[in-house]
């Protein structure tokens, strides 16, 4: 890839069938508008590429995963209605990733903060090293998480403790994290990422209609009733059950050897 951006780099990996998204904005990995605005514009990319299946989303920083809002551009906010523009410039990101047809996981070795924790809760999966640290303390600068924090982190981790968290903007551990189910899995310093490519390669060496389609099934159910999501899950069987690929996989089971899927 042609890397337009300043404070992310975007590498494309397996054939361009895994991206990966890394934001580097020293000290901290503040989140500027001009860097939420980098961010979409590759999630945009990524969302439109024919080749892309994956995408892990990591830091450059050794200490931090994304440190929050810039606190001088909040500083900057002049009135209520530049702080709503200004908030749903990040709640529009974070919703266009959780969005997403195909999966990004988020590969968290250090501080997680407002924002930065926002982004990764809209990601669809979480691996996190035990130096890890989670945090919403938003309230202790007098505003509130805005990008999507008061509703999804009680959704993933329920309403009581995401209470707790942004009520008092107390940290948490990476291993309350994952007790809470805020993240996926926990691994050792500095291993996340090399966990999350992991991951990434296992679901591409899968049925690409296979994965697209048990993936939506997943996201539109989620919103759903039981019986509603029921009834996804049978149309996406249905669909899953024209495709070639299907045939393959059974077939390469069965004769014991790798299959060959088509895109």
């Amino acid at each position: 890839m042609n890397n337009k951006f300043r404070a992310i780099q975007v590498e494309e990996l397996e054939g361009g069938a895994l991206w990966r998204l890394q934001i580097n904005n020293p000290p901290v990995n503040l989140l500027t508008i001009k860097i939420i605005d980098e961010i979409a514009g590759c999630i945009d990319l990524f969302g439109q590429s024919r080749q892309a299946r994956v995408l892990v989303f990591t830091s450059g920083l050794e200490k931090f995963f994304i440190a929050g809002a810039d606190p001088e551009e909040i500083n900057s906010i002049s009135s209520p209605e530049d702080g709503f523009v200004t908030a749903k410039r990040g709640q529009d990101l974070c919703s266009k990733i959780a969005a997403l047809e195909k999966p990004v996981i988020a590969a968290i070795d250090g501080a997680c903060i407002g924002g930065g924790n926002e982004i990764a809760i809209a990601c669809h999966m979480r691996i996190a090293s035990d130096k890890a640290v989670f945090q919403q303390p938003e309230i202790h600068l007098g505003i509130i998480p805005a990008f999507g924090g008061t509703q999804r982190l009680g959704r993933l981790i329920g309403e009581s403790r995401a209470k707790k968290m942004i009520l008092t903007g107390e940290k948490i551990s990476a291993k309350d994290a994952l007790l809470f189910g805020l993240i996926d899995q926990l691994v050792s310093e500095r291993s996340a990422l090399d966990e999350s490519l992991r991951i990434a390669r296992v679901m591409l060496s899968k049925s690409p209609t296979a994965i697209k389609l048990a993936f939506k099934a997943l996201n539109k159910g989620a919103a759903l009733s039981l019986s509603d999501g029921l009834a996804i899950e049978l149309e996406c069987f249905r669909e899953v059950c024209k495709n070639s690929n299907m045939k393959e996989a059974l077939n390469a089971f069965k004769e014991r050897r790798r299959p060959i899927f088509e895109p």
